[in-house]
């Protein structure tokens, strides 16, 4: 009797990892996923005024990608407690879409930070995070981060 039930343990065992070994094919991403869109540099940190960089954006997916969209998260975050929202940033970007990138394909990307409608009651003087993102499809691919100052006063 002993002998069955180890055979039976095992044989469960076998089926278990056999069911689960089939259902690891169904992991393979079927469409474009986050990360397939790179930007250089990663991140960048505006000091005092600055506002103004230039992106590189590469396609380093396994596809052509377009229509893809560039624009700023609306979400702008203090990064010191206590943290609050930024209402009113502004991005510039040239150009603000591109139509298609190729796999390996990478274009300039130019980016300016625009802070003359932000108003000093809904943003705290302090150093501020929010990304850019390029979208297709309304689907996030790539991030870039960008930190930036705010003194309160507008430029």
């Amino acid at each position: 009797m002993r002998g069955r039930t180890h055979r039976l343990a095992a044989l469960a065992l076998v089926l278990a990892g056999l069911g689960l070994m089939g259902s690891c094919g169904g992991d393979t991403p079927t469409g474009p996923q986050l990360r397939d869109l790179v930007f250089s540099p990663a991140s960048v940190r505006f000091v005092g005024d600055d506002r103004a960089a230039m992106f590189v954006l590469r396609n380093v997916g396994t596809r052509d990608l377009g229509p893809i969209t560039i624009g700023l998260d609306q979400t702008v975050v203090r990064t010191l407690f206590p943290d609050s929202l930024c209402a009113g940033v502004l991005a510039a970007f040239a150009p603000g879409s591109v139509s298609t990138l190729a796999q390996g394909a990478e274009t300039d990307i130019s980016f300016t930070l625009d802070l003359s409608g932000v108003e000093q009651a809904l943003c705290s003087p302090g150093e501020y995070n929010t990304n850019i993102l390029a979208s297709v499809n309304s689907q996030v691919l790539g991030v870039a981060a960008i930190t930036f100052d705010w003194d309160g006063t507008p430029p």
